[in-house]
């Protein structure tokens, strides 16, 4: 917006105007010889389109200039009609219109990598925050808030075969982006993130690096997975998947450590079922 502003201003000193604009479709992105909040979008649109009169105030009907600027925008300077435009000052607005065609784009290739550095700050945070959980229940979560946070939603979800696993804000807001995680028993896990507050829609940007996020959340997701595993497999007999010896005495020590604190007494069930 300063850009473009700044830009008709400049235009409209070189030819002495009265009034300038940078109109797109309805509406005029930048104006100068109106009052801020009265643009008069709908004149200047058609002034643009067909260079007829403009209604200035305090000036009266000026005379206008137009000339395309980048994707079917028109850059648009008026002043007195009895100082007509010369054919020299039309090529100027032309090449005007050129020279802010490419400087738009410059600075929209410079915004587009500022966003895409941002996302990639936001996104070593992400995986920083699920790379140490250990934690099955905690991983799942941290993957939730992590994707939340990384492209700005308002909400983020994991689902495991259709069912929801673990989130991060409302749990009922439609998804607007989705990615696959990598599930080694072939589940069809997904992240899915919540549309941005103003609705403004995701770009190529935020979904490459959400692809990113969800693979670097795999690899935490499988280590979490391994390592639930392995605390049952040492926990529990592996032919009845009965608790063992170890969590036994472990549940006892913490039942007797209650005591003091419950005032309450433990008691052992014990049941031979030898044949």
């Amino acid at each position: 917006p300063a850009a473009r502003q700044s830009a008709v201003e400049r235009a409209a000193e070189a030819f002495g105007a009265e009034a300038g604009a940078i109109v797109d479709g309805s509406v005029a992105l930048a104006s100068i010889g109106f009052p801020r909040d009265t643009v008069p979008h709908a004149a200047l649109t058609a002034a643009a389109a067909d260079g007829g009169e403009l209604e200035v105030p305090g000036v009266g009907a000026c005379a206008c200039l137009a000339a395309p600027v980048d994707d079917g925008g028109v850059l648009l300077v008026a002043r007195d009609p009895d100082d007509p435009f010369t054919r020299e000052e039309m090529s100027l607005l032309r090449a005007m219109g050129r020279v802010l065609s490419l400087s738009l784009r410059t600075l929209g290739v410079l915004e587009d990598q500022r966003e895409r550095e941002a996302l990639l700050e936001r996104l070593t945070e992400a995986q920083r925050s699920v790379v140490d959980r250990s934690g099955l229940e905690e991983t799942l979560t941290a993957i939730a808030r992590g994707a939340a946070g990384l492209v700005g939603a308002d909400a983020a979800a994991v689902r495991f075969g259709g069912k929801l696993a673990a989130a991060s804000g409302p749990q009922d807001v439609p998804a607007a982006l989705e990615v696959a995680l990598q599930d080694p028993e072939g589940i069809d896990c997904r992240i899915e993130v919540a549309a941005r507050a103003g609705g403004r829609p995701y770009g190529e940007a935020e979904r490459d690096v959400l692809r990113a996020f969800a693979e670097h959340a795999s690899l935490a997701l499988a280590n979490a997975r391994n390592h639930a595993d392995a605390v049952h497999r040492a926990l529990h007999d592996p032919l009845t998947g009965l608790g063992n010896r170890v969590l036994f005495r472990e549940r006892l020590e913490h039942a007797l450590e209650r005591c003091p604190r419950t005032e309450r007494d433990v008691a052992v069930l014990f049941v031979d079922v030898d044949d």
